[in-house]
């Protein structure tokens, strides 16, 4: 399991160690791409909860990372996910990066949530189950 100190005490989560490094590792790299002339990242984690339709929430743990580069469009956003799509120059990506980080995200029964717009930067949360009482 990974376990995350954070402003609001230590929160854990039943995940394997190894793929969380190369989800940050994935996502950092991506963030960086896009900002071929400089820029800032920010990486957070913490937790939260989700509720829908009157159900009760579910304790999660997200971790964001944020960037100023270019953003992406709607139809970027649309294939981001899918195997072999790159918007990177040939040579200089395989499009598997993000297939692979919602791949495991999912098989850990989690979720990848996107926000970005067109010269606004992009924020990438991915959502994970967090052990239940396990904040301390």
């Amino acid at each position: 399991g990974l376990e995350f100190a954070g402003e609001n005490g230590a929160c854990r989560a039943l995940f394997d160690p190894v793929q969380f490094e190369r989800i940050l590792a994935n996502l950092i790299v991506n963030a960086r791409d896009a900002m071929p002339d400089g820029g800032e990242i920010g990486v957070s984690v913490r937790p939260t909860s989700l509720s829908e339709d009157g159900h009760d929430a579910i304790s999660l743990i997200v971790l964001e990372v944020r960037d100023s580069g270019a953003g992406m469009d709607e139809a970027t956003k649309a294939r981001l996910f899918e195997p072999y799509f790159t918007t990177k120059p040939k040579g200089k990506g395989t499009g598997l990066g993000l297939a692979i980080v919602a791949q495991i995200v999912e098989r850990s029964g989690g979720f990848v949530h996107v926000e970005s717009e067109r010269g606004s930067g992009t924020t990438m949360r991915v959502f994970l189950p967090q052990i239940a009482g396990a904040t301390a």
